[in-house]
Formats: C-alpha cells, structure tokens, sequence
C-alpha cells in the first residue's frame, strides 16, 4: 500500500491531463499512487491516461459509464483509496515537484495536524501569471482551539483554497461535504473544526484559471450552477454555512460548554451582519417584526452563557 494517494478527476482535460499526471509521478517524493477519474470525456483525454497508466504501474484509470456530477467525480476518488494520505488535484492544475515530500514529512511530524496545504500561483491558459486576489488561507498550528474556529468560520468566511490540500485519509472520509453549490466552504469548516490545519507560506500548487465555470461542467451545467449559485448566494447559502458551523461548533468535543455558547452566538450575530447586506435586509425594511425578532435570537446565546457562567 502506497503512503500518498492523488485523485485527479477530469472531464475533457485533452489540453492539460498529461501535465497534472507527470507533476504527480515526478514528485520527488515517490511513495504515492495516482487515480484518475474520467467523467466520460467525449475527446482524447481517455487515450491520454491509458498511455500513462500503462506505462506506469502507479497509476490507476476509472472511467465512468455514464455523466456524473463533478462533485460525484471528486468522491469517487476518494473511495477509492487506501493510502494514509490522500490529496486532490484538478486535471488542468499542478504539484510543484517537491510539495508531497514537503507535506508527508510534516503531517509525520505532527499527528495533530489534519491537512497541509500551499498558497498557489494562477496562471492562464499560456502560463502567464494572474493576478487573482487569494484571501482564503489560515494556519492554525499555532492557535488555540477557540481562536482558530473563529479565525476559520467568522473572520475568514471562505477557506475553500484549501480543498486540494493533503489530507489524513481517515479524517476526509469523516468530512460532510454537502452536494450543494459552494458546498466545499462548509467541507472546509469542518476540517477547521477537526484539527490544526498548516498552511506553507511557499507555493506548491499551480492552478489554472479559466474565465466563467470551469470546464469540468457541460453548458447545461453551468448555466444551472450560476443560476444556483445566485439563489443560493442571496437567499440560503449563507444560513446553511452558519447553521453547519453552530453543529460543528455544538458538538465538538474539545469545547468547553461556555466556548460552545459564546462562538454560536458569535456565528448567529456575524450571520446577521452577512444578512443585512443582503436580500434579508428588504425583508427587515418591510416586516420590522422580522429584525426584532432576529435581534432578540442574535442575543439568546449570549445570554444563555452569562447564565451559564454565574451558575458556575
């Protein structure tokens, strides 16, 4: 059994699959397998694999029947694997050749750590770098549990460049990711919530940055996640994120009672906040009831943990 497992899902990858697979197999760390996920592609991405696959005995090749989802694509990999270690890495981005020797000897080193990640560069399609603005990076090695849960899910708000990090195989598998547009920021408040998380200032991954929905969607697809993606945006996704955050929050073992309270009230009144600025503000506008009535909520945990700590 290989120590390090890399998913590659892909759909129609012709362009870039071989360069994702080669900066996996030219790792300079060498205790690893690649599977690769063909969504089906209708163009030569399937031939592109095969030859690797053959000529490598590391690599694996699945292709899917049938369309899946893009996110079915991604778990189906993670099924798949047996190794300590697992990481994604989207067909058309790319390891810098040291990043797995780099990332297996800390998470060695340090069990407490659950994933470890890079920050990246952006390129176009001719290599050229972007200038993209990369907002979404927190290390919480050297936090205390509490801070690093309000760094992660107030203050931070959206940690998704974290998803193609390293992870300890058996705390992904426990990992909710909803099957719902943006559900890889809700993926990686939990993993926020399950253990330090490290962040290498130096970076390792490249990705490649494509204008509008990535190629991985049909134009069916993408029409449906944008129109998704806006009602999801302006009228559910941010309640859903805060009320996953309070269950990961309330049940977290290493939280003392009053921590619990006082972050739930904390992600009650930041969702308030978020809210205002929003399509929840017109409804406050028309219906003042409404705003009292979330005021009055807002406060509830709050007040419940004054109780709690005069009753202690």
């Amino acid at each position: 059994m290989k120590l390090v497992t890399v998913g590659i899902p892909c759909f129609n990858e012709e362009k870039y699959v071989a360069r994702a697979i080669e900066s996996v197999i030219n790792q300079t760390f060498q205790d690893i397998e690649v599977i690769v996920s063909d969504n089906f592609s209708t163009d030569a991405t399937d031939e592109i694999i095969k030859l690797y696959s053959k000529s490598d005995s590391r690599i694996k090749h699945y292709r899917q029947p049938r369309r899946v989802t893009a996110d079915e694509n991604f778990w189906i990999l993670l099924q798949n694997c047996e190794s300590k270690y697992f990481s994604w890495l989207a067909a058309d981005d790319f390891f810098h050749p040291e990043w797995l020797e780099v990332a297996v000897n800390f998470l060695e080193a340090n069990p407490e750590v659950v994933m470890a990640y890079s920050r990246v560069d952006f390129v176009d399609s001719n290599m050229k770098i972007k200038d993209y603005p990369l907002t979404g990076f927190l290390d919480t090695t050297q936090l205390e549990l509490k801070t690093a849960l309000r760094e992660a899910m107030i203050k931070r708000g959206c940690l998704s460049d974290g998803v193609y990090g390293l992870y300890r195989t058996n705390i992904l598998r426990s990992i909710i990711c909803p099957n719902i547009w943006c559900g890889d920021q809700i993926m990686m408040s939990h993993v926020f919530s399950k253990g330090a998380v490290k962040l290498f200032d130096q970076v390792y991954l490249t990705r490649t940055f494509r204008d509008g929905s990535h190629e991985q969607a049909t134009q069916k697809e993408k029409r449906l996640g944008i129109i998704a993606f806006k009602v999801m945006d302006s009228l559910l996704f941010d309640i859903l994120k805060k009320i996953y955050e309070i269950r990961f929050v309330s049940f977290h073992p290493k939280l003392s009672v009053s921590d619990k309270l006082g972050l739930a009230g904390e992600l009650i009144a930041n969702l308030y906040e978020i809210r205002k600025n929003k399509t929840m503000s017109y409804l406050y506008q028309k219906y003042p009831f409404i705003y009292r009535v979330a005021r009055y909520l807002e406060g509830m945990p709050t007040r419940l943990q004054r109780q709690w700590q005069k009753i202690g």
